[in-house]
């Protein structure tokens, strides 16, 4: 796995960028992506657009659908869609409010 280089003061969240994979319908998952680490960014000071540009810049490919799962919950019941400002608001409580880490999953087919 990859990451960003270490904030000392752990000022901010660790994000879980899962990307260029697929959804699974049976056995839901998110198989044969990339994951990438962030916990160096500032995810509370972006708007939603803003995320999804600096994630499309990241990634270089465009972003068809975005989601995230709650932390504590397992992906079949905690994945939640970040479509707009107020579902990314919710992202934001959840990956300021844990001491672990939050993943964020890329539907690049938006399927």
């Amino acid at each position: 796995m990859s990451s960003s280089t270490p904030n000392p003061d752990g000022l901010y969240p660790i994000v879980e960028l899962n990307f260029k994979g697929v959804f699974l319908r049976n056995h839901f998952s998110y198989n044969h992506g990339i994951n990438f680490t962030f916990n160096d960014h500032d995810f509370y000071g972006m708007t939603y657009g803003e995320c999804i540009t600096f994630l499309e810049r990241f990634m270089q490919e465009s972003i068809k659908k975005l989601y995230y799962c709650e932390p504590g919950k397992p992906l079949i019941s905690g994945i939640t869609a970040i479509a707009n400002d107020e579902d990314y608001g919710g992202f934001i409580f959840h990956a300021y409010g844990t001491d672990g880490k939050i993943c964020m999953y890329v539907d690049h087919d938006g399927q």
